[in-house]
C-alpha cells in the first residue's frame, strides 16, 4: 500500500462513525497533568490600591457631604471597616485576573500523527493498536494545525500548553514522534452534544478533508465490521483508501493491506 503524503492522522475509537456521518471532528478537553494550570496565588493588595479606591469613593460622595469632612477624616471613619473593604478589593482583583487568563474550560484540542509507519505513534495514542486512524488533509481543516513542541518546561500561556508535550514523550527506540496539534477556543466549537452520557465537543469536518482510514491490527472484530460496512456504503468515503494493519509473526515491521 502506498500511504498518502501530506496528511495527518487522527486516532479515533467508537465515535468515528457518528462523527463521519455528521461531518464533525471531535475535540478533547485538556486531560493530562502537563496541560493543567498551576493554582493562581491570591492577588496582593497594596496600600496604594487601598488609598486609590478610597479616593474614588470619597469623590463619589455628595458635594454637600464631602464639604463637611476632609479625605483624612473620611479614611478615619472607614478604618473600622478596612478589613472588609480590603477583602472585597482583593476578590475584585482576582475576578479581573481570572478573566484575563486563559482557563482550561475555554479551550479544546486534538493531537495528530504524521507517520503511520511509526511504532511509537501507535503505542503513544490511547488504546494503541485498537484505534482507527483517520487520514485528513490539514489544509482543508477549518483551523490550522501546528507542530507539537516537545520541551522540558510547561509554557505559561495556556493555549501553548495544548500544543506542547513533555520532551520525554518525544523519543523512543523507533525515533521521534511527528505530531501536530489543533487548539480551538470554546467559542469556535460547532456544537456540543451528549452521547451515552459523554459530552462530545465538535468542530465541522468537511468530508473532502477525509483522505482515507487505517485500522489498527487489534481493532475489535465488531468495530471493524461496523466501520468497514459504513465506509463502503457512504458515497462520501467509499472511494477513499481503507486499509488494515497487519504484522505477521516473526516480521520486524507491520504493514497495511487494503480492505
Amino acid at each position: 500500500m502506498t500511504l498518502a503524503k501530506n496528511v495527518c492522522y487522527l486516532p479515533l475509537d467508537g465515535e468515528i462513525i457518528p462523527c463521519l456521518k455528521w461531518g464533525m471532528l471531535p475535540l478533547r478537553r485538556p486531560d493530562k497533568p502537563w496541560m493543567q494550570l498551576p493554582p493562581q496565588p491570591a492577588s496582593a493588595l497594596s496600600e496604594t490600591d487601598y488609598l486609590d479606591h478610597m479616593q474614588r469613593e470619597y469623590e463619589r460622595l455628595n458635594p454637600a457631604v464631602r464639604g463637611l469632612l476632609t479625605f483624612d477624616q473620611f479614611l478615619q471613619q472607614a478604618q473600622s471597616k478596612r478589613p472588609q473593604i480590603e477583602k472585597a478589593l482583593t476578590q475584585h482583583k482576582d475576578r479581573i485576573s481570572a478573566k484575563q487568563q486563559q482557563v482550561a474550560s475555554d479551550w479544546y484540542y486534538q493531537h495528530f500523527y504524521h507517520d503511520p509507519e511509526s511504532l511509537a505513534a501507535w503505542q503513544q495514542s490511547d488504546a494503541g493498536f485498537q484505534r482507527i486512524w483517520l487520514a485528513l488533509d490539514p489544509d482543508l481543516l477549518a483551523h490550522e494545525i501546528t507542530p507539537v513542541q516537545f520541551r522540558n518546561d510547561a509554557p505559561a500561556r495556556y493555549c501553548e500548553r495544548l500544543s506542547s508535550a513533555p520532551l520525554s514523550s518525544a523519543t523512543s527506540n523507533n525515533g521521534g514522534l511527528q505530531q501536530s496539534a489543533l487548539v480551538v477556543p470554546g467559542s469556535d466549537l460547532t456544537k456540543q452534544i451528549q452521547v451515552q452520557g459523554t459530552q462530545m465537543n465538535l468542530l465541522t469536518l468537511p468530508p473532502k478533508a477525509v483522505k482515507g482510514a487505517l485500522l489498527g491490527m487489534h481493532c475489535l472484530p465488531e468495530q471493524k465490521e461496523k466501520f468497514v460496512q459504513f465506509w463502503k456504503s457512504d458515497m462520501r468515503y467509499q472511494r477513499k483508501p481503507l486499509s488494515q494493519m497487519v504484522w505477521p509473526k516473526g516480521d520486524y515491521q507491520f504493514s497495511f493491506e487494503p480492505l
